[in-house]
């Protein structure tokens, strides 16, 4: 199948606690009590980074109403959190469609640290409340030849 150019963008929410634990469909076994961003995450990624983004895929991850077929063509997966800043990047390996209402989550691992410096940075997105969005590839500066000192990773906009 041919990769799209566009990355799926998967808006963490305020943490919330679940009324009872899930699997989490990245990782068989894993369960969770909790999702969403919250500032405890942070912190966390100040002491551990590599683990501080598992945790975010980890939590972010869940099952959302999005085209399965979309998602799976594109090459990348970012979670933003409220304030649309990258908090993890994910490889897109494929989608799990859950059976009861057709929600569908992104299954694929957390890349490796060749987009470290994309973390942290503010990504422009459209305005949809919608938890799931689609950014063209072509609008974001690949991390190798981002600023260190950029504050977003979207190529800005012409004048």
């Amino acid at each position: 199948m041919k990769r799209s150019s566009e990355i799926v963008v998967l808006k963490i929410r305020d943490e919330v606690p679940l009324d009872h634990p899930e699997e989490d469909a990245n990782s068989p076994g894993r369960m969770r009590t909790v999702i969403g961003w919250g500032p405890e995450l942070a912190e966390f990624e100040r002491v551990s980074p590599h683990w501080a983004h598992e945790e975010v895929w980890h939590r972010s991850n869940g099952w959302r109403v999005l085209d399965p077929g979309r998602a799976v063509s594109c090459e990348l997966a970012l979670v933003v959190d409220p304030e649309e800043r990258v908090r993890c990047v994910a490889k897109v390996m494929g989608v799990m469609k859950r059976d009861l209402d057709e929600r569908v989550s992104v299954i694929g691992p957390v890349e490796d640290d060749k987009y470290l410096p994309w973390y942290g940075k503010k990504v422009r997105l459209n305005r949809s409340k919608n938890s799931v969005t689609y950014i063209d590839a072509k609008d974001v500066i690949p991390p190798d030849k981002l600023d260190p000192g950029a504050d977003s990773i979207s190529v800005p906009k012409a004048a």
